[in-house]
């Protein structure tokens, strides 16, 4: 299971944003250890808060540094395997980089992401789960 940029966030500060069914499929992935997060959402995250469109209680760099340390959660980065797949996904996807990642990844992992983006959701080569 991969968590998208957003249900990483929400998931580790507590949000209630996240649905019923992607609190369930984290705490089964959770539980088999297979519980994911691309590292481009470590960037994404900082160039939220860098923008302003994201407030943290604290700095995002210890942010980002306390969160990768967490235990029960993989953390991926983006290989030639994933960055080729980025590149050439099938269909139609729109041009974000950290989305096409998180998607490729997923891909190449052969796991659902867990998404609320409606871009992501509507695209038919990936799993999600929200």
């Amino acid at each position: 299971m991969l968590l998208d940029t957003h249900a990483w966030i929400w998931y580790l500060n507590g949000a209630e944003a996240l649905s019923n069914s992607a609190r369930e499929a984290i705490a089964s992935a959770m539980a088999e250890r297979t519980l994911s997060v691309s590292t481009i959402s470590c960037w994404e995250v900082h160039m939220l808060a860098a923008r302003g469109r994201l407030r943290l209680s604290i700095d995002s760099r210890q942010w980002t540094r306390r969160a990768t340390r967490l235990p029960f959660i993989d953390y991926v980065a983006p290989d030639d395997a994933i960055l080729a797949e980025s590149v050439y996904l099938p269909g139609a996807f729109h041009r974000d980089p950290a989305d096409r990642i998180i998607v490729a990844t997923a891909r190449i992992l052969g796991c659902p992401v867990i998404s609320a983006d409606a871009k992501i959701q509507a695209y038919p080569f990936v799993d999600v789960v929200w």
